[in-house]
C-alpha cells in the first residue's frame, strides 16, 4: 500500500497508538517498520502472536519488560576486540538480564494452561548467561567507578594508595605544624597540584622551603612546593595510581573478551526482545481498545489462486499447520501440499519453498492473490528467452469490485525468476532477490483484501474510537462546525476528485464515502467524550 492512501487511511495514527505500548527502542524500531500486509501467512501468525500476548497480559497482569535496551552497538565493538567502557558493560548486563527475567517470567511454572506456542518459542530462544551479569555487577559499581572487589590486585593497590595517601599527610602535618616551617607558609593546609601533595610557601621564603615548585598563585605571593622530603613517596603514589589504571583497562578488557565471546547470542537476543516487545506492545493496545482477533479463512482463497496458476509444471503449498480444508482442496488440484512450521520468519519459509521446488523457474504467489490470464500469457512467453527476474504488476481488488485509485493503488513486486541464485531475506517483510536483469512484465496480478463489509467495519469502529481517545488523551478540542461538517466533507472531496476515486465506479464512491465517514466519527466520538464522556 502506497504512501498516501496510507495517510488517507491514518495509518500513522495507529501507529502512534502502539508505539506508546513499547517498552523499549527496540520494540519501537519494530512498530516503526510496521506496514499492513497483503501477506495472508504473515496476517494470521502477527494476528495470532497478538492474541497470545493479549492472553498472557490478562492471565499474568503484567510481564517483566523492565531493562529491555539496546547494546547492539556495544556488543559488535566487544566482538572485534575494543575494549567497553563501564557504562557499556553495565548495559549489556542489564540486557541480559531482562532475558533472563522475561524468559522466566514467561515459562509455564505449574500453570497446566500456560501454552502460547509463538511468544514462548520466542521466549525459549533467549539465551541466558547469568555467570556474565554476575561478573559484570561485582566488578563495576557504576559507569564510572570499577569496584574494589573486581580483583585482589587491584584491592591491594588501592589499600596501598590509601596507606601511601596517610603517609604523606602523615608527613606533610608534621611539616605544616613545626613552628620552623610556619612563618615560611602562606597557610597551615596541604593541597594538591597535579597529583602531587604540594604546601603553600610565601614567595619570599622560597629558598628557605626545599622542594619542587609545581605552581604559584595568580598574584605570585604563593608558591604551591612540594618538599623534597615527601618527593620519592609523592613518586611511589604516582606509581600505585598508574598500577591501578592498568588494572581496571586489564579488568574491562577481561569483561569485555567474554561478552565477546557470546557476541553473536547476545545480539540474538536483541532481536529476540525486541519482537517481544512489539508483540506484547500489541497485546496492550488491544486490551486497551477491547480488540478481538479477527477469524481468516484460508480455504477460500486457496483454490482460486491455484486455478490461476495451472499452467505450472508444478505448484507447491507450504503449509503452516492449517487446520481448514487447505490441504484436501490443494491436493485435489494437483498441487503438492508440503507441511512446515513459519515460525514467524517469512524468509525462510519461502526459502524452504525455493528447495523443494524442482523446475528451472519459480514463482512467488501468495494465496490470496491470482494470476490474470494476461500474466499467464506473459509468464509463459517470458521463461522461454534469457534469463531474467521479473516484477509482477499488482492491483488491490474487492472479490466484485475493481479499484485502482483513491485509498488502493497499484504497486509492484518481484515474483517470478530463475530458482538459481534465488533466494529471500527479511524474517517479517521479506526481500525476494535475484542475480538476473529485472524487468517488468506485462498484465495483472490481482490481490483480494477485504472480503466482506463486515470485516471493513469492525476496523471501522476500532480505528475511530482508538482516534478519538488519543485526541482526548492530548486536550484535543473539537468544533461541531469546523471538524463533524467542514473537515469530513474536504476528505470526501480530497479523495473522491484529487486522488481519483471517482474513476473506480461506485466503489470508488464508498470508498470515498466510507473516509468521508471515517473522518466524521471519530471527531463524533471526540465531541462526546469532550463533551459527556462518551455517553449520550
Amino acid at each position: 500500500m502506497d504512501k498516501k492512501s496510507l495517510k488517507v487511511l491514518e495509518y500513522n495514527k495507529i501507529i502512534d497508538l502502539l508505539s506508546i505500548k513499547a517498552s523499549s527502542s527496540l520494540g519501537l524500531k519494530y512498530i516503526e517498520e510496521l506496514t499492513p500486509s497483503p501477506n495472508y501467512e504473515e496476517v494470521k501468525d502477527m494476528l495470532e502472536e497478538t492474541s497470545e500476548a493479549q492472553s498472557i497480559l490478562v492471565k499474568r497482569g503484567h510481564v517483566n519488560l523492565g531493562g529491555i535496551q539496546d547494546v547492539s552497538d556495544s556488543v559488535k565493538r566487544a566482538e572485534i576486540g575494543a575494549v567497553l567502557d563501564p557504562g557499556s558493560l553495565l548495559k549489556i548486563s542489564g540486557s541480559l538480564r531482562a532475558a533472563r527475567n522475561l524468559k522466566r517470567s514467561l515459562s509455564p511454572g505449574d500453570e497446566e494452561d500456560f501454552n502460547y506456542p509463538r511468544i514462548q518459542s520466542l521466549s525459549n530462544a533467549l539465551y541466558v548467561y547469568r555467570e556474565i551479569e554476575e561478573e559484570i555487577d561485582n566488578a563495576i559499581v557504576s559507569e564510572v567507578e570499577i569496584a574494589d572487589s573486581a580483583s585482589p590486585t587491584l584491592r591491594s593497590i588501592r589499600r596501598g594508595i590509601l596507606q601511601k595517601n596517610q603517609a604523606i599527610r602523615a608527613k606533610l602535618n608534621s611539616i605544616i605544624s613545626s613552628t620552623t616551617y610556619q612563618k615560611y607558609l602562606q597557610d597551615a593546609i596541604i593541597s594538591v597540584r597535579g597529583d602531587r601533595f604540594v604546601v603553600p610557601v610565601k614567595a619570599e621564603y622560597r629558598s628557605q622551603v626545599s622542594g619542587i615548585i609545581h605552581d604559584q598563585s595568580s598574584s605570585g605571593a604563593t608558591l604551591f612546593i612540594e618538599p623534597m622530603s615527601i618527593v620519592e613517596m609523592n613518586n611511589e603514589l604516582r606509581k600505585l595510581k598508574l598500577d591501578e589504571q592498568e588494572e581496571i583497562e586489564r579488568i574491562l578488557s577481561e569483561l569485555t573478551k567474554i561478552v565477546g565471546e557470546v557476541a553473536s547470542d547476545i545480539l540474538s537476543n536483541q532481536v529476540i526482545l525486541g519482537k517481544l516487545d512489539f508483540a506484547f506492545a500489541k497485546g496492550k493496545l488491544s486490551l486497551a481498545m477491547k480488540a478481538i482477533e479477527p477469524i481468516l479463512n484460508e480455504e477460500k482463497h486457496i483454490v482460486d489462486c491455484i486455478k490461476s496458476i495451472q499452467f505450472a509444471d508444478e505448484i507447491l503449498v507450504i503449509d503452516d499447520g492449517s487446520t481448514d480444508q487447505t490441504v484436501p482442496l490443494a491436493t485435489n488440484l494437483g498441487a503438492k501440499v508440503i507441511p512446515h512450521p513459519l515460525n514467524g520468519d517469512w524468509s525462510q519459509q519461502r526459502r524452504f519453498g525455493i528447495s523443494q521446488a524442482h523446475c528451472e523457474w519459480i514463482l512467488f504467489i501468495d494465496s490470496d492473490e491470482r494470476v490474470s490470464p494476461q500474466l499467464a500469457k506473459s509468464i509463459q512467453e517470458s521463461i522461454k528467452g534469457e534469463p531474467k527476474a521479473y516484477w509482477l504488476r499488482r492491483y488491490n481488488l474487492f472479490h466484485h469490485n475493481p479499484a485502482t485509485h483513491g485509498v488502493v493503488r497499484p504497486d509492484k513486486v518481484l515474483r517470478l525468476m530463475p530458482r538459481e541464485g534465488a533466494t529471500v531475506e527479511g524474517a517479517v517483510h521479506e526481500t525476494f532477490i535475484s542475480p538476473y536483469p529485472q524487468v517488468t512484465l506485462e498484465g495483472k496480478l490481482y490481490h483480494y483484501t477485504y472480503d466482506n463489509w463486515h470485516q471493513f467495519f469492525e476496523k471501522f469502529n476500532k480505528y475511530t474510537t482508538a482516534a478519538a481517545n488519543k485526541y482526548k488523551k492530548q486536550g484535543k478540542s473539537c468544533s461541531f462546525l469546523g471538524d463533524i461538517i467542514l473537515r469530513p466533507t474536504w476528505a470526501f472531496f480530497k479523495i473522491y476528485i484529487l486522488q481519483g476515486g471517482i474513476l473506480d465506479g461506485k466503489i470508488g464512491f464508498l470508498l470515498s464515502i466510507y473516509h468521508m465517514m471515517y473522518t466524521m466519527t471519530k471527531y463524533v466520538k471526540l465531541y462526546y467524550l469532550n463533551k459527556s464522556n462518551g455517553q449520550l
